[in-house]
């Protein structure tokens, strides 16, 4: 019996969890997560937390399918889905220089109010996201390129939580670092949601830089693999493959069974959304 890794970088917490090829659960941890409120409406989080409580979780899963008499060296992939409306800046050797930031802050209000008040057409057209908003990654890059000291001239990517997770399982570095298909569409706007791309066009409109966008993987791409230290960390073998991953609001939509157009699914979570499927972009 072959098994699988799987990991949730939540808002509330990071659930890791390891299922056998029936889909069956067989282990599964849970630790709860920091949120701090720095200001009024602000909200910031710490990416480093999120990778210290998946390793914690890894350990704390390898530990009992051991207890259980199953092999770990029967994982034959690891892959994690986090939050899609939420990003971090790290420097060239990947590690986060800002904090993380995401849907639940509204410190870009009157930024928003600024990107909205320019009525352009190209957001609508090539997102399916006519205006800017507070939750969007893109207003959360602007903010940190415009108000952390130093990000210019250090910060070298733009990063969400479970890609910076997957990475640093990898020990991928700053120029490696991804995003998958799913996640990118958090960012709101910046990019084709239907070429599945950067929109050049667009974050020169939003004063973003293009390199400092991550490169864009399928969920099932293998991007590395298990490093040695992890695994020892752990208790997991090193070398497990490590897929891209993919977004959470896309895999509850997979488990709801909302996969084809016109299927619908209300979730009432912590972010509450009405998802709805359609073959592609639909303007009024």
């Amino acid at each position: 019996m072959n098994y699988y890794l799987g990991f949730d970088a939540g808002t509330q917490s990071v659930k890791v969890a390891v299922y056998d090829e029936d889909m069956n659960c067989i282990v599964s941890s849970s630790s709860p997560t920091t949120l701090n409120y720095p200001e009024p409406g602000w909200v910031s989080m710490d990416v480093d937390e999120y990778l210290a409580l998946t390793i914690k979780g890894m350990k704390e899963c390898a530990s009992q399918m051991k207890e259980k008499g199953l092999d770990v060296t029967k994982i034959k992939s690891i892959m994690g889905d986090g939050v899609i409306c939420g990003i971090c800046g790290v420097d060239k050797d990947g590690n986060a220089i800002t904090p993380y930031i995401n849907y639940l802050d509204s410190r870009t209000k009157e930024d928003v109010e600024l990107v909205n008040s320019w009525d352009l057409d190209i957001f609508g057209k090539e997102t399916g996201n006519p205006e800017a908003n507070c939750m969007f990654p893109a207003m959360f890059a602007r903010w940190f390129l415009k108000n952390i000291e130093g990000f210019k001239e250090n910060g070298a990517k733009f990063i969400h939580d479970a890609p910076y997770v997957l990475a640093h399982l990898a020990g991928l570095s700053a120029k490696d670092m991804f995003v998958d298909w799913g996640t990118m569409s958090g960012w709101g706007l910046g990019y084709k949601v239907e070429e599945k791309c950067w929109s050049k066009e667009q974050l020169d409109i939003l004063g973003i830089p293009e390199e400092m966008m991550p490169r864009i993987v399928k969920p099932w791409d293998i991007i590395g693999h298990l490093t040695e230290e992890i695994a020892q960390e752990t208790g997991l073998p090193a070398g497990i493959p490590i897929c891209g991953g993919a977004g959470d609001t896309m895999q509850s939509m997979i488990g709801s069974g909302n996969m084809e157009p016109g299927q619908a699914v209300d979730v009432a979570g912590t972010c509450s959304m009405f998802c709805v499927s359609t073959k592609g972009i639909i303007q009024n």
